[in-house]
């Protein structure tokens, strides 16, 4: 659970440096997560695949080393346990401190693939304030068990879009399906998009959440 308090985020965005103009348009900031043996260059392949002019990208890297230029959001301390202190003070330091200091929360979009996805469900959705939206894809949870919430309750309003590639032999698109169930429970603002294709990012997925970070959908 992110410990950002309401608090943190209001003295974040008391001097917020504002929004470029882009061909008459505001920029767009957009969080782009990668996944397992990624880093903070990964999703500028996904950025230009989304083709979008006018944004603002950011690209968080992993704390944890898994080889040369490889990064992981967790670090497996025996078998099944993970450690991910690290990672949430990461996350917690690179929203409030980058983020949430040139753009407001309820403007953030925040996309993750596969273990980004993670984050999305286990970190970004317990953020304490509203979201543009949120899109993890080919993601997991690490507990499906927990009785304990899966959003924060202002979170409620927040668009969660996810996307799974039905043949993903990596993580199996019944894993979206579980959460996007989990998630209908506590809140009318969640969608899932099942394209085909396998552990990857499909185009019809692309396509669809296009439209609602430009507010067309």
């Amino acid at each position: 659970m992110p410990k950002i308090t309401a608090d943190i985020l209001q003295n974040s965005t008391i001097n917020i440096t504002g929004y470029k103009m882009i061909n008459g348009k505001k920029e767009i900031p957009i969080v782009g997560i990668h996944g397992w043996k990624g880093n903070g260059d990964s999703f500028k392949a996904v950025a230009k695949l989304f083709n979008l002019e006018n944004t603002y990208w950011f690209y968080p890297q992993a704390p944890y080393e898994t080889g040369q230029g490889e990064f992981s959001w967790a670090k497996e301390v025996e078998e099944g346990v993970y450690e991910t202190t690290k990672a949430q003070q990461y996350l917690e330091d690179f929203f409030v401190n980058k983020v949430f200091t040139k753009f407001p929360p309820e403007e953030v979009h925040v996309i993750g693939f596969s273990q980004g996805a993670t984050i999305c469900f286990e970190f970004v959705l317990k953020l304490p304030v509203k979201l543009a939206g949120v899109y993890p894809i080919a993601g997991f949870l690490r507990d499906f068990n927990s009785t304990k919430a899966r959003l924060h309750h202002k979170q409620k309003e927040t668009p969660i879009f996810i996307g799974h590639g039905e043949n993903d032999d990596i993580v199996p698109s019944k894993s979206s399906k579980r959460i996007y169930d989990i998630l209908k429970k506590e809140t009318k603002n969640v969608d899932l998009h099942l394209y085909n294709g396998g552990h990857k990012i499909g185009l019809s997925y692309i396509k669809e959440a296009k439209k609602l970070i430009l507010g067309e959908k």
